[in-house]
C-alpha cells in the first residue's frame, strides 16, 4: 500500500512510498483511510529527525473501519471514524480504539479530519488555563486551526472572547463563532485578560 514517509533528502523531507500492510493488535481496528489533515508539526517532524527515515508520517486521518478489533472493543466494520494516531498518512492504518471516534452521518469526513490535533490542542489549552464563565480570554492567531477551534468552546463556556488576527480579512467568521471582539494584532486590548491562548509566538507573545 502507499504511504507518505519521511525522506530527509526530498524537497519537503517526505515522499510517497510502498509500505507493508498494517497488522492490527487486539485493541485496534483497521481503517481504510480516505481523508488526511496535514499539520505544520507533521512537516516539522519530518525535517527535524524526530521521526526516523522511512517511517510513515502523520497524525490526523479519517475513513471507514474495514476490520473490527479482535477483543470486541471499538466501532464495528463500516463505521465512519476520525483519529489522531502516529503513522496516519497511509491507505490503511491500524488504530487503537481509544484514539478514534465515530463520525456522525451528518458530518463530512473532510471536515471531521481537521479536528483532532488542532481541536484537542485548543481544548486542552483552555482547560489548563482554567476556562470559566466571565473570564476574559485572548486568542492570538485566531484565524488558524487551533485558534479558530478555541474561540467556540471559550464562548460557550461563558467567557468574553477576544480574537486576534493578522488582518481584517482573516477575521471573517470569528464573530459568528462566538468572538466578542475581533482585533488585528493586540494593540487594541484595553483591559487585562485572564487567559491568553497564543499560537503566534515571537514578539506578539512577548506583548501578550
Amino acid at each position: 500500500m502507499r504511504a507518505l514517509v519521511v525522506a530527509p533528502s526530498a524537497e519537503l523531507a517526505v515522499r510517497l512510498a510502498e509500505v507493508g500492510d498494517p497488522v492490527p493488535g487486539p485493541g485496534q481496528v483497521l481503517v481504510d483511510i480516505s481523508h488526511l489533515s496535514l499539520n505544520y508539526g507533521d512537516l516539522n517532524d519530518a525535517r527535524s529527525g524526530r521521526v526516523p527515515e522511512g517511517a510513515v508520517l502523520g497524525s490526523d486521518a479519517a475513513g471507514v473501519v474495514v476490520g473490527a478489533a479482535a477483543d470486541g472493543t471499538g466501532p464495528k466494520v463500516g463505521a465512519r471514524v476520525v483519529a489522531m494516531t502516529p503513522g496516519a498518512f497511509a491507505e490503511r492504518v491500524a488504530i487503537d480504539v481509544a484514539a478514534l471516534a465515530e463520525v456522525p452521518d451528518a458530518l463530512d469526513l473532510a471536515r471531521a479530519v481537521a479536528l483532532p490535533v488542532a481541536g484537542i490542542a485548543a481544548l486542552r489549552s483552555l482547560r489548563a488555563a482554567g476556562l470559566g464563565p466571565g473570564k476574559r480570554v485572548l486568542i492570538t492567531g485566531a484565524s488558524g486551526g487551533a485558534g479558530r477551534f478555541a474561540v467556540q468552546p471559550a464562548a460557550r463556556a461563558g467567557a468574553y472572547v477576544i480574537a486576534s488576527v493578522g488582518s481584517k480579512a482573516r477575521g471573517a467568521g470569528l464573530a459568528e463563532a462566538g468572538a466578542h471582539e475581533v482585533l488585528v494584532g493586540v494593540d487594541g486590548i484595553e483591559e487585562p485578560v485572564d487567559i491568553a491562548v497564543d499560537s503566534v509566538g515571537g514578539s506578539q507573545l512577548v506583548a501578550v
